[in-house]
C-alpha cells in the first residue's frame, strides 16, 4: 500500500523517517511518498497523513489538497492530520489550534481524525536510548500545565510522561487501524458509488466483476464491515456468513443486501420458511434467494451430465420444474438459475435510489 505524507514543514519528513524506522517491524512493507502541501497531487492510489505545523496548520494549501484528494476520489477515512510541534506553544494554544482545524476539516471531510504530536519529543526520546545524548528539551504536561524538561523526567524515572505528551502511541495506533483497510487507499470515480462486497461466494463474485457497471468492491473482515456500517454504499454479504452479524446489530446497517444461497433448487425451497423468518425479523435488510451450483457447472457445459444431475432443477417463472431434456440453451438457463440477474437487477436499482 502507498502513504503520501503531506508537509508544511521541511524538518517534518525527517522525524517521521526516524519514526517509521523506530517501527519498523509495523511499517516496514509500505511505500512512503513525501509531498510539500504545495505541490501537485499524485494520482495514484493511496492513504494520505498530514503533518501540519501548530502554528500555521489551518493553511489555504491544506483545504487545497484536500478538495483535491476529493475531486480524485479519496476516501474521507482515507485521511490522518497530525498537529505537530506542540511543544511550541501553550496547552491553551493547542486547545484552540485544534478547534479551529476540527471546524475547518468539518466542512470538507466528515469526521476529521485530528492527533496532537510532538514528534521533536520523540526523537528527544530515541536519541536518548541510541546515543545517551540529554536534550534540554522543556514540554508543559497536560494534565497539570507543569513545565518540565528532559532532564526532570529522566531523574524522576518517569519517560513515561514524555512518550504520552509526544502523541506517537496514538499515532503508531491510527496509522495501523488505517493501514489494515486497504480499501480505503483506493481512489474511486467520484462520479460513481461503489457496492461492498463482504466475503461474498467467489462464483457470485466473479460474475458481479463482469458487468462493467457495476462497481464491486471486496472487504474481507468483520471489522471492515463494522467500519462501513454508516456508509451508503450497499453491502453484500452470503448467508454462510449471516450469523458473523448479530441479530442486534442488523437492522442497524444501511442497505444491507443478503444473498441466501441454498447452493441448489431444491435446498431453497426448504429454506422458504426460515427466509421469511428473516424478513419479517429484520425488514431494513433485503433478502436475495441465490443458487451457487448452477454457477460452479457454467464453465464445464455438459448436457447428459446436467441433465441427470438431481441437484439441477430448472423451474419455469411461476416455480414448476421443467423436464431438462427440453432445454435448448443451457447456458442462460444456468446463470438465470443461480439468481444472478436478479443480484445485478436489484443492485442497479438500488444503486440508483440511493446514487441518483
Amino acid at each position: 500500500m502507498n502513504v503520501s505524507i503531506f508537509y508544511d514543514t521541511p524538518k517534518y519528513v525527517n522525524q517521521f523517517r526516524m519514526f517509521i524506522e523506530s517501527k519498523k517491524e509495523l511499517f516496514h512493507s509500505f511505500t512512503y511518498e513525501y509531498i510539500p502541501l504545495e505541490k501537485e497531487i499524485p494520482t495514484k492510489d493511496s492513504i494520505s497523513i498530514f503533518l501540519l505545523n501548530c502554528q500555521r496548520a489551518n493553511s489555504s494549501h491544506l483545504t487545497n489538497t484536500i478538495q483535491r484528494l476529493k475531486q480524485l476520489g479519496a476516501h474521507d477515512k482515507s485521511m490522518i492530520f497530525v498537529i505537530n510541534d506542540i511543544e511550541k506553544i501553550s496547552n491553551e494554544e493547542v486547545a484552540i489550534v485544534y478547534k479551529d482545524l476540527e471546524k475547518k476539516l468539518s466542512r470538507l471531510i466528515e469526521d476529521p481524525k485530528i492527533l496532537l504530536v510532538s514528534l521533536t519529543g520523540y526523537e528527544v526520546l530515541q536519541r536518548y536510548k541510541s546515543e545517551g545524548v540529554v536534550s534540554t528539551f522543556l514540554f508543559s504536561n497536560h494534565k497539570d500545565g507543569a513545565v518540565k524538561t528532559f532532564q526532570q523526567i529522566l531523574h524522576e524515572r518517569n519517560i513515561q510522561l514524555l512518550i504520552e505528551y509526544s502523541g506517537v502511541q496514538k499515532l503508531e495506533e491510527a496509522i495501523k487501524k488505517l493501514l489494515k483497510k486497504e480499501f480505503l487507499a483506493i481512489k474511486r470515480d467520484p462520479s460513481k458509488k461503489y457496492i461492498f462486497a463482504y466475503r461474498l461466494d467467489p462464483l457470485f463474485l466473479r460474475e458481479l466483476q463482469k458487468d462493467i457497471s457495476l462497481f464491486i468492491q471486496v472487504i474481507d473482515t468483520e471489522d471492515d464491515l463494522e467500519f462501513l456500517r454508516e456508509e451508503e454504499e450497499a453491502i453484500v454479504v452470503t448467508s454462510r456468513y449471516f450469523y458473523e452479524i448479530t441479530e442486534d446489530n442488523l437492522n442497524s446497517y444501511r442497505n444491507m443486501i443478503l444473498l441466501v444461497d441454498g447452493s441448489n433448487q431444491i435446498q431453497l425451497f426448504e429454506m422458504e420458511k426460515t427466509i421469511g423468518k428473516w424478513k419479517r425479523k429484520f425488514p431494513d435488510t433485503l433478502f436475495i434467494p441465490v443458487n451457487s451450483y448452477p454457477l460452479s457447472k457454467l464453465d464445464n457445459i455438459v448436457t447428459e451430465e446436467l441433465i441427470k444431475d438431481k441437484d439441477i432443477v430448472i423451474v419455469d417463472d411461476n416455480g414448476f420444474p421443467l423436464p431438462k431434456t427440453t432445454i435448448k440453451n443451457w447456458k442462460n438457463v444456468l446463470f438465470k438459475s443461480s439468481g444472478i440477474d436478479v443480484v445485478k437487477n436489484v443492485l442497479q436499482q438500488r444503486r440508483e435510489e440511493i446514487f441518483v
